[in-house]
């Protein structure tokens, strides 16, 4: 089989396997954890019995080595994704210590007699926190101050849970810290490049597209989610449902 060949099948099996992936989380059969596994250990076998060619042989840039299947065990030791593990790891810190308890208390406090106001004000301040932290903590942080206005609204979780996340979403793309795919991105340019991309080399714009995706994300997009009165309305199983976390010290029985 010529290079060319090899790297095309190599493409081929990858999309392959990403619909595969797709329709696995889709069915939710099988717990993440395997499905991933599974997925990151076919493509180590795949590519170690059959590697990417080097692209000097393909004709472009020479000197370019090919890729085996232990080699794609590298991108776990990425810059990206170490600084992406620890923005996790402070957003849970700041969530379980408590630490913005207060402030959301004397949000919460002042914003009660104006309720829509605050929970536009909630939106564009997770937007904001976003631009500086990973925005997947900072949904998780906002998620209980938002379920709590929209109650005091008397408004369905499905109609402001949505329009949270997007905000976020929104509010990373104007950092290189703020989103995931922006510091794998910078990351890919600068092992390509050698060039460095500033943290605010893309603010400008990235507001640009946020106060557009901010203005439909608050005016239109709820009038068109659907109304649920409860998160677990789906839920096969009838009563409510509860999460625990229970510390058990050294010498308990």
């Amino acid at each position: 089989m010529d290079p060319v060949a090899v790297s095309t099948f190599h493409l081929w099996l990858t999309f392959a396997v990403i619909l595969a992936a797709i329709i696995a989380y889709a069915l939710d059969r099988w717990a993440i954890e395997i499905v991933s596994g599974a997925i990151l250990a076919f493509l180590v076998l795949a590519f170690e019995f059959h590697p990417l060619p080097p692209l000097a042989a393909q004709g472009t840039n020479p000197g370019s080595p090919g890729l085996r299947g232990i080699e794609l065990l590298e991108g776990f030791a990425n810059p990206a994704l170490i600084s992406i593990l620890c923005l996790l790891i402070i957003g849970r810190g700041l969530n379980q210590t408590g630490a913005l308890e207060l402030p959301t208390r004397q949000v919460m406090a002042i914003g009660l007699s104006h309720p829509r106001r605050l929970l536009a004000s909630m939106f564009i301040l997770a937007g904001a926190i976003s631009a500086v932290m990973n925005n997947t903590p900072v949904v998780v942080m906002f998620i209980p101050i938002i379920a709590g206005i929209a109650a005091k609204l008397k408004r369905a979780p499905s109609q402001v849970m949505m329009p949270l996340s997007y905000l976020c979403v929104l509010g990373g793309m104007t950092t290189v810290i703020g989103s995931s795919t922006n510091l794998i991105a910078v990351e890919a340019a600068f092992e390509r490049t050698g060039e460095e991309i500033g943290f605010f080399a893309f603010t400008e714009f990235g507001l640009i597209l946020a106060s557009v995706g901010a203005l439909y994300t608050l005016f239109v997009a709820p009038r068109l989610l659907p109304y649920k009165e409860s998160l677990g309305d789906d839920a096969p199983l009838s009563g409510k449902h509860y999460l625990a976390e229970v510390t058990v010290h050294p010498g308990h029985p």
